[in-house]
C-alpha cells in the first residue's frame, strides 16, 4: 500500500522540494523524477509509441517504462530494487536507485532524508578540446620527463594509493601494465585476444593487439588511430605509457622508485584582449592567484600537478615571463609582471581557466571601511563536531571553512575597533537550540552565521545572503554588496527565510553564504586563504556599512 511521505531531499543548505511528495511503498521510497530534471538541469521525454521514458540526469541517459523494473541506464541494463509506477500523473521511481546511479547515497533519519555525494574514482577527462581563438600559443606538454630509475610502484598522491608499476620496451617504446590504473578510474577491462576493450560511463574504446586502429563507440562508431599500438603480454594489456598517459590528462614525476600519477597542463594561449587562457586537466582548478610584490609577480599552487620542464617569454601587456617550479607534488606557476595587476579567473569548462588582468593604477581607489568601535559582534560558525555540513565528493567539509572564515571575520571585526565572540572556537556542534541560547545571553549588537552554500547541481554558484527579520534587510543588503564587489562572484541577491538562528536570536543578525562548496569554481577558490580573507574582510565591511547608516 502506497502513503505519502517526505516532501523534502536535503543536499546540506539547499532542499529540494517535491510536490506531490515522496511516496513510500512496501517499504521502499519513491520519487517523482520530474522533480530532479530542474535541480540537475536534465530532461525528460516519453514515447508515445512504446511509452518508454528517456531521462537525463547528471551527465547519465536512463530509459524506464512504467511498472517494469529492468531498465536501462547509459544504455547498459539494470534493474531497479522495486518497479517504478505512475500515480499523480507523475513517474514515481526508486529513490535510494536513482540517486546511486548519479552518484549520492541516500541517508534516512529521524531528521529527514539526505543525499551526501558517494566516494567516487577520479574520472577520466574528455578528449583535449581545441585552442581557442588567439594570436599566440604556447604549448606546455613536449617536454619528456626523464625517470630517475626504473619505478615499482604508481603512486596516486590524491588518494595515497600506490599500485603495482610492471613494464617493458618495445622498439625503445617503454609499455606499462595500465589495468590497475584503469580500474581505479573506472574502466572496466575485456581481453578477447587480440581485441580489447576498456568501457565506462557506456562509452566502449575498442582496440586491437600491436595495431594502431582503435574504434570508439557511443552511439555511433568512429574510428580513431592510436600513436603506438597497444599489446597483450602474457594475458594483460601494456599500452606506451607516456603517450597513453597523455591521452587521459595525467603526467608524471618520478620519485626514487615511485612514479608519481599528476595531473597535466597542456598549453597557454593569449587571446587579442590579453587575457591567458590556461588548457589543462578537468581537475585543475584555478583562483584568482596571490600577489606579490618586489618585483610584481602573480603564483599559482596547482597541488598533484606536474609543471612543464620550460618556462614561457610571452608577448603581453602586462605579463612578461610564465616560469614552473615543481616542488613534490605541486606545481606552482609564476607570472611576473610588467607593472602592478590584479589577476581574475573564470572558468569557462571543465578544461580551460581564463586568467584576466587589471592593471592596479586603473581601478576605482577602495572604499572606506567604517568603524566598528564599541560594537559588539557575534559569530556563529556553521556546523561543527558530528554535522560536517556540505562535504564534497573528495570527503573536504563545509564545517571547517566555516570555521577558518569566522576566525578570519573575528580579527577583521576587532582590526576595526569592535569585539567578536565566537559561539564555536574549534570542532564541536552546539545544538541550534544551544546557539540561540547562548547568543541571547551574550550583550550582542550584531550577528553573522557562516556558512557555505551547496546544491545537488554542481553548475549553481555566486554569492547570497540571508535575512529573516524586516530591519536586517539593510545590513544584509550592506554585507551583499561587500561580499560581490569583493569576491566578483555572481549576485544570487539577498534572501528572507525563516532559518532556526535568525528566527529565534533577539540580536539583528543575518547569515552569509559567500559561494558553493559544490561548484567546481567556487570551491576552488575557498581553498585559497587569500579568497577566505576576502570574505572575512568583506564582511566586516559590511556590518561597519550598516552601523554608519543605521
Amino acid at each position: 500500500m502506497a502513503k505519502a511521505s517526505y516532501s523534502t531531499l536535503h543536499f546540506s543548505e539547499n532542499p529540494v522540494l517535491f510536490d506531490p511528495p515522496i511516496i513510500e511503498q512496501n517499504g521502499h521510497l519513491f520519487v517523482p523524477i520530474r522533480d530532479l530534471i530542474g535541480p540537475f538541469t536534465g530532461t525528460i521525454t516519453q514515447s508515445r509509441k512504446d511509452y518508454e521514458y528517456t531521462i537525463t540526469l547528471e551527465n547519465t541517459t536512463f530509459r524506464i517504462r512504467e511498472y517494469t523494473p529492468t531498465y536501462y541506464r547509459n544504455n547498459q541494463p539494470a534493474t531497479f530494487v522495486a518497479a517504478p509506477f505512475k500515480a499523480n500523473t507523475r513517474l514515481y521511481v526508486p529513490l535510494s536507485d536513482i540517486l546511486s546511479d548519479i552518484g549520492y547515497t541516500l541517508i534516512q533519519n529521524d531528521d529527514g532524508l539526505y543525499a551526501a555525494p558517494s566516494s567516487t574514482s577520479i574520472p577520466a577527462p574528455p578528449p583535449e578540446e581545441a585552442a581557442p581563438p588567439s594570436h599566440t600559443n604556447y604549448r606546455l606538454d613536449d617536454a619528456t620527463p626523464t625517470p630517475s630509475m626504473t619505478p615499482k610502484a604508481l603512486y596516486l598522491p590524491l588518494s595515497r594509493q600506490r599500485l603495482a608499476f610492471k613494464s617493458l620496451r618495445h622498439h625503445n617504446i617503454e609499455y606499462a601494465n595500465l589495468n590497475d590504473f584503469l580500474r581505479y578510474l573506472g574502466y572496466t577491462i575485456t581481453i578477447n585476444a587480440p581485441t580489447i576493450v576498456l568501457e565506462k560511463d557506456g562509452i566502449q574504446y575498442v582496440f586491437t593487439h600491436e595495431s594502431t586502429d582503435a574504434t570508439i563507440i557511443r552511439h555511433t562508431k568512429t574510428a580513431h588511430t592510436v600513436a603506438h599500438p597497444p599489446r597483450i603480454v602474457n594475458g594483460a594489456l601494456y599500452l606506451p605509457f607516456q603517450s597513453f598517459l597523455h591521452d587521459l590528462g595525467f603526467d608524471y614525476v618520478d620519485r626514487g622508485t615511485d612514479r608519481i600519477i599528476l595531473r597535466k597542463l597542456h598549453r597557454i594561449t593569449i587571446s587579442d584582449d590579453d587575457s591567458i587562457t590556461l588548457i589543462k586537466n578537468t581537475q585543475i582548478a584555478l583562483t584568482d592567484g596571490t600577489p606579490l610584490t618586489s618585483p610584481d609577480r602573480i603564483f599559482w599552487d596547482l597541488p598533484f600537478t606536474a609543471c612543464p620542464n620550460r618556462g614561457l617569454d610571452v608577448d603581453h601587456r602586462i605579463v612578461e615571463t610564465i616560469v614552473f617550479g615543481q616542488h613534490d607534488t605541486v606545481c606552482r606557476m609564476v607570472m611576473h609582471l610588467k607593472k602592478p595587476a590584479d589577476a581574475s579567473v573564470t572558468s569557462p569548462t571543465p578544461t580551460t581557466s581564463t586568467i584576466s588582468f587589471a592593471p592596479i593604477g586603473d581601478a576605482m581607489p577602495p572604499q572606506k571601511t567604517a568603524s566598528l568601535r564599541g560594537k559588539v559582534i557575534i559569530i556563529d560558525p556553521g556546523h561543527g563536531g558530528n554535522d560536517p555540513g556540505a562535504v564534497t565528493k573528495t570527503n573536504d567539509f563545509e564545517k571547517y571553512y566555516t570555521l577558518d572564515i569566522s576566525r578570519r571575520l573575528k580579527k577583521e571585526i576587532e582590526a576595526l575597533g569592535g569585539k567578536a565572540i565566537l559561539i564555536r572556537t574549534n570542532d564541536t556542534n552546539p545544538s541550534l537550540y544551544q546557539r540561540v541560547q547562548k547568543i541571547n545571553h551574550l550583550s550582542g549588537d550584531f550577528l553573522v552565521s557562516v556558512h557555505i552554500n551547496s546544491f545537488i547541481n554542481a553548475r549553481a554558484h555566486g554569492t547570497e545572503t540571508y535575512y529573516y527579520k524586516a530591519t536586517e534587510k539593510q545590513a544584509a543588503q550592506m554585507i551583499q554588496n561587500r561580499l560581490v564587489a569583493s569576491l566578483q562572484l555572481k549576485n544570487n541577491g539577498i534572501k528572507k527565510a525563516a532559518m532556526y538562528v535568525l528566527n529565534h536570536t533577539r540580536v539583528p543578525g543575518v547569515l552569509i553564504e559567500p559561494c558553493f562548496i559544490t561548484n567546481p569554481h567556487n570551491y576552488a577558490q575557498l581553498k585559497n586563504p587569500h579568497f577566505r580573507d576576502k570574505i572575512a574582510t568583506a564582511t566586516a565591511a559590511g556590518i561597519a556599512d550598516y552601523f554608519k547608516n543605521k
